[in-house]
């Protein structure tokens, strides 16, 4: 029998590449503001040759930063577009989900209420009790003088 988590766990994988992507592009946009304040600073003032170097080593830094950005963007871009393009289907597969689940929760729930006494004496009797707390009491009874 397929397990529905299956389902769920690829509705949550893709939720998930949809989330990186929109933080990638957090950052990589982020960066950009960064690269240009750094930009401006070595264009605009004349510091030291010490705080050049730094400014040269964090420019190294967020441009790696930007690239990882950038990468991440590029590899769920795919994805990203699938899913816009297959919605309908990603609906589906979550009404799907749903139903699923709904169908085993009812499926764990159930229980069977005896209707007659052909296993009373199989059973001790356990089933004369089960009868006496079903819901349809009557029903149960009904073949009481019957006996296997």
């Amino acid at each position: 029998m397929i397990d529905p988590e299956i389902i769920a766990e690829f509705l949550k994988t893709l939720r998930t590449v949809e989330s990186g992507y929109r933080l990638a592009k957090k950052e990589e946009s982020e960066a950009e503001n960064q690269l240009q304040d750094i930009a401006h600073r070595l264009e605009i003032y004349t510091d030291p040759y010490h705080e050049i170097a730094k400014l040269g080593k964090l420019f190294r830094q967020i441009r790696r930063i930007r690239r990882k950005a950038k990468e991440e963007q590029e590899f769920s871009e795919p994805i990203i577009s699938w899913m816009e393009n297959n919605k309908q289907a990603l609906k589906s597969l979550e009404k799907l989900l749903g139903t699923l689940r709904h169908i085993r929760e009812i499926q764990e729930k159930r229980s069977y209420w005896p209707r007659s006494h052909i296993l009373d004496y199989m059973t001790d009797g356990e089933q004369k009790r089960m009868r006496a707390d079903s819901p349809d009491k009557e029903a149960a009874g009904r073949n009481s003088r019957e006996k296997p």
